[in-house]
């Protein structure tokens, strides 16, 4: 049984165990804000082998269904991954646009994870929940518990679908889910750029305030203002409210993401919530600025995008 944490001390938990990119720090890492979001109101923990067993069963048996996750749409080398009716309302008119841009059809596409692999994710699981455990010794909150074994299904599908499609650049309308940011980190991995068109205004709680993407088209000069604040420093642009009028980004053309000078490889934004924070991240340069919920200091992206 876990203790009944605060908000705070999950936070900075979860930031100790993810800084030194130790055991499990993936799975963390795209399970974090989904965990804060959820903290007030995930109740108690379930603890014992059934309910472990349970949640273990559920995890295979991802490969056999399409269950839960993200929506995945190509146009022909851009994916655009996203869940939830607002995600969709707001990637939706920018796939069209870009559908009749380049004279194709948008093509639904699923892609199951395979079943060694999620057990693979299991095992991470556990490295995972080992490391968080270390800065939560009285036990780990329901909603961490919940947004690991998320992320082991995320993370697979991601990997599965980012190796059987092979985009040249992958759009979403989070930064905070557990889909997306697995997304963000199996796109790092393969060198592959990521745009993030945000699906609401922004919002100015810590666990939103993270910008791990290689560029980011946001609504107006103040969203800009608000991440150039925290110190982003990498590729942003003001493209408006993608579920009004479209006009795609050019930044959305492949070739011009993978060559820009792209934010997020670079961990672009400190988004934290001040000095402490950010000494707990540690810096994650590489060129750019910190992002205590960004990748930690020695995971490095790849020098160049994959060749094609």
């Amino acid at each position: 049984m876990s203790a009944a944490y605060e908000l705070d001390e999950v936070a900075d938990a979860m930031l100790r165990a993810i800084a030194p990119a130790g055991e499990g720090w993936t799975l963390l890492w795209a399970a974090a804000p989904t965990a804060l979001l959820d903290h007030a109101s995930a109740g108690t923990p379930r603890d014992g082998a059934g309910h472990a067993l349970t949640e273990a069963t559920k995890t295979l048996l991802a490969s056999v269904g399409r269950g839960r996750g993200s929506t995945l749409t190509l146009v022909g080398d851009v994916l655009f991954a996203y869940e939830g009716v607002n995600p969709a309302a707001t990637l939706e008119p920018v796939i069209d646009a870009v559908a009749r841009g380049r004279g194709t059809a948008p093509a639904d596409r699923t892609v199951r994870p395979p079943v060694v692999d999620l057990a693979r994710g299991l095992q991470a699981r556990r490295r995972a929940t080992r490391a968080a455990a270390k800065e939560l010794p009285a036990g780990l909150p329901e909603s961490l518990t919940r947004a690991l074994q998320a992320a082991v299904r995320a993370t697979t599908r991601a990997t599965a679908a980012l190796d059987a499609l092979r985009p040249r650049l992958v759009v979403l309308a989070s930064q905070h889910s557990t889909s997306s940011r697995s997304f963000i980190h199996a796109a790092r991995q393969r060198a592959i750029p990521t745009a993030y068109l945000p699906h609401a205004p922004v919002a100015d709680t810590y666990q939103y305030r993270d910008l791990p993407t290689d560029f980011a088209g946001l609504r107006g000069l103040r969203e800009v203002d608000f991440y150039r604040a925290l110190g982003a420093a990498g590729d942003l642009a003001v493209v408006g409210n993608p579920q009004g009028d479209v006009v795609p980004p050019a930044r959305l053309d492949p070739a011009a993401a993978a060559t820009s000078a792209i934010c997020a490889r670079n961990c672009s934004g400190d988004c934290g919530r001040g000095a402490k924070i950010t000494a707990a991240a540690g810096s994650s340069r590489a060129g750019g600025t910190t992002s205590p919920w960004g990748f930690p200091t020695t995971a490095r992206s790849p020098a160049a995008p994959r060749a094609r």
